[in-house]
This record gives C-alpha cells, structure tokens and sequence, in this order.
C-alpha cells in the first residue's frame, strides 16, 4: 500500500487553501493559494485532489508544510479514481 499521512491541511489556515499550479505568478516566481480539496492518497506522497471540479494530482511538501496541487500537468481522467 501506499505511504500516505493523515490528511492534513494548511498548518497556518486550517482551510483547504493549498499552493495550485495554474495561478502561480510567473513574473515573480512565486506560488499562490487557492481553494482546492485534497480526496484521497492514491501513492507514495502523491494525492488526488480537485480544483473547480477538475480532478488532479497533488503532493506534500515536507519543508513547507502544504499541498501542492497540479491542475496544469497532473490533470487526471474520472476512471482513475475508483
């Protein structure tokens, strides 16, 4: 099975605002919040999560506490959550 933590969302929030990658501020390089839900642990630190009903894959960052969803990259079809 999978290594999976407990889900656990932003330390600072408590709120299922996690980093997305389609607003991220290229100008200055740096990662923005958004509201997003983590549904569950589908591999080794690697989630299923949904983005404005798009479903994606999503990781822990151990550094810096949060999720990290990517709806640019990690795009995932319906069949392959069940």
């Amino acid at each position: 099975p999978p290594a999976c933590l407990p889900l656990v969302y932003n330390f600072f929030t408590h709120s299922n605002t996690l980093y997305i990658h389609s607003l991220k501020d290229h100008e200055h390089d740096r990662h923005v919040l958004g509201e997003a839900e983590i549904i569950e642990c589908i591999g080794d630190n690697l989630y299923l999560a949904e983005v404005n009903g798009v479903q994606c894959t999503a990781i822990f960052n151990f550094f810096t506490g949060a999720y990290y969803v990517d709806d640019v990259y990690g795009i995932q079809k319906e069949a392959a959550h069940g």
